[in-house]
């Protein structure tokens, strides 16, 4: 049995490897140079990671960065990055660099969101090896997520499958769990969605809207109903035991971003419907796809629309068409459900185990094309989207909404571990075994296919950039401020090539090397009336910066720091 037992241990990890290597295959060829996406956003997240860091230190104000000076509280502009900042700041403790302290925390947490979602569907769920291998690998080498890479934030789902496995845990034992159990389970659910929100707050904002649709769903079924009031006539105690201490969790996060949530901070409509997805998203997979990176450019609209990145949501061909599938049994399990007559008379306290689990699972599959259909925009640009962006909560927070299908390849998984394992127990109990043996290779290479779906490469965007060009950069550009400076904001050379964003990064990461703040910053939210600081080589950013200073009353030495990259530093992905 322990044989056994390291056998199958043998074969998640090497899977999780060979996975967490071609997902981060720029890292591990250029011998962990290349850091992820490009000089944007992905340099952002390490600026407030390392601002977690020296804040740990007590050489900086964790709520205030020193960007926008003199702007306070401007760590509720962006995500917190809880989950990312505490592993960083150990990394950087022990003496690694900024970007590799980053690296290694990225790729840890790529093959960790692997081996949770095994577990949750291996040991949770009780699918088989294989199966598990494959739902597991599907979840946390997606291609949606990949392509995404540059957004560093959105690769953190690791606390997702942990809040599914402890709701379904207590599910399961719920017929001899004790209250203090009960607790126990919820507490830990609770906790790892306090956390999901701490550190990327879209995945757990699209889980909520996800919850809400299952649950609507779940009560339209009388099987359903009956299932969840007995649950929690039982476990009531725990069940408020559990909701105090997930709102006690949740209180750094209120603290944090309930000051800012006025309408002024939210987007409009027509900022949110830019990144709907259309039914081309569904077939983008990104230029670089081992199996459909040709079809990219056919599929998407000429002229590309601004946004295209952003849309690039699709799942492959061959695991929509499985998804179709699943989606007509989830239909017909609803429509079997509606015609079977509930439990007998005097059994009413009795859970029908398999039919309410197979019940759940046919509305999960439902909830999550729901979703799908909801964030999709039709014929003239119509969506359903806009109905949730005017009524449930947060939702006008949320701009880059086509993000959501990070999060239901969670669900997705679920689905085709449940699929595939289905296939192998029919096949395993055919009498012939010829046939055994055609269907069973049949059925592994449809679930090795599914998931070779996912994988690709960058060849348009997020190719990477050198640490090593971009740390002496940095270090160069540092070297240049006064260390008598009160603040600095950046210029930029009339022959510098590089965009907006990357300016304002460089003035970021210069700031926290120094101890400098600057006037300079980007985020998803910025202070009122700084946007004219943003396009620094505008004619008119010098009056901007003198207007910014005079109208904040900044006092003290205000340095100009202009910048001068070397050309070798920028040149895409690293030699």
């Amino acid at each position: 049995m322990r044989r056994k037992n390291l056998l199958t241990w043998l074969i998640v990890l090497c899977l999780g490897i060979i996975g967490t290597v071609q997902y981060h295959l720029a890292q591990f060829s250029s011998r962990f140079d290349s850091f992820f996406g490009d000089r944007g956003d992905a340099r952002g997240i390490v600026y407030f990671c390392e601002h977690w860091y020296q804040s740990f230190l007590g050489k900086a104000n964790l709520l205030s960065p020193g960007l926008f000076y003199p702007t306070k509280g401007t760590l509720a502009y962006s995500d917190l990055l809880v989950g990312y900042a505490i592993p960083y700041s150990l990394l950087r403790g022990l003496g690694f660099g900024m970007f590799s302290a980053m690296e290694i925390v990225i790729i840890g947490l790529t093959f960790l969101s692997y081996l949770v979602c095994f577990i949750l569907l291996n040991r949770a769920l009780h699918f088989s090896l294989l199966p598990s291998c494959a739902g597991a690998m599907f979840f946390a080498f997606s291609s949606p997520k990949f392509f995404q890479l540059q957004h560093l934030q959105l690769q953190f789902v690791v606390c997702l499958p942990l809040i599914f496995l402890f709701v379904i845990l207590l599910v399961q034992q719920s017929a001899t769990l004790t209250q203090k159990r009960a607790f126990a389970f919820l507490s830990l659910s609770g906790l790892a969605f306090n956390l999901q929100l701490l550190t990327a707050v879209y995945p757990g904002w699209f889980f909520s809207l996800w919850c809400s649709l299952f649950l609507i769903l779940a009560l339209l079924f009388q099987p359903g109903r009956r299932f969840i009031f007995l649950l929690v006539r039982k476990f009531w105690p725990a069940i408020s035991a559990g909701a105090a201490t997930f709102l006690l969790g949740a209180i750094p996060f209120m603290l944090v971003y309930f000051p800012r949530a006025s309408a002024q901070n939210w987007y409009t409509y027509s900022n949110v419907k830019e990144m709907i997805p259309a039914w081309w998203s569904l077939l983008s997979m990104g230029d670089g796809n081992y199996v459909w990176g040709w079809l990219a450019g056919i599929v998407r609209p000429k002229p590309a629309p601004a946004y295209w990145s952003e849309l690039t949501t699709g799942i492959g061909v061959f695991t929509s068409l499985a998804w179709i599938g699943l989606t007509i049994f989830g239909l017909w399990t609803a429509v079997k459900t509606l015609r079977f007559r509930s439990a007998k008379k005097g059994n009413e306290d009795r859970l029908e185990t398999r039919r309410v689990y197979l019940l759940f699972l046919g509305l999960m599959i439902l909830a999550t094309t729901l979703f799908y259909c909801i964030g999709m925009k039709y014929g003239n640009g119509y969506s359903l989207w806009k109905h949730v962006y005017h009524t449930f909560p947060g939702a006008k927070a949320i701009r880059a909404m086509s993000r959501y299908v990070i999060f239901l390849t969670l669900p997705m998984a679920v689905g085709f571990a449940f699929a595939l394992d289905y296939g192998i127990k029919r096949v395993l109990a055919r009498k012939t075994s010829l046939a055994r043996s055609a269907l069973m290779f049949g059925l592994l290479a449809l679930a090795a296919f599914g998931v070779f779906e996912q994988f690709g490469t960058f060849k348009v965007g997020g190719t990477g950039f050198s640490k090593k060009a971009e740390t002496a950069y940095l270090n160069a550009m540092a070297a240049k401020l006064d260390g008598n400076c009160a603040a600095f904001y950046v210029a930029a050379r009339p022959d510098d090539h590089h965009g907006a964003a990357e300016h304002q990064y460089d003035a970021m990461l210069i700031a926290v090397m120094t101890h400098i703040p600057t006037l300079n910053g980007t985020s998803s939210q910025f202070p009122p009336d700084w946007f004219g600081l943003y396009e620094v080589k505008d004619p008119a950013y010098e009056v901007n910066v003198r207007k910014w200073i005079e109208r904040n009353e900044i006092k003290g030495n205000i340095c100009r720091l202009e910048l001068s990259p070397p050309v070798e530093a920028f040149s895409g992905s690293a030699k």
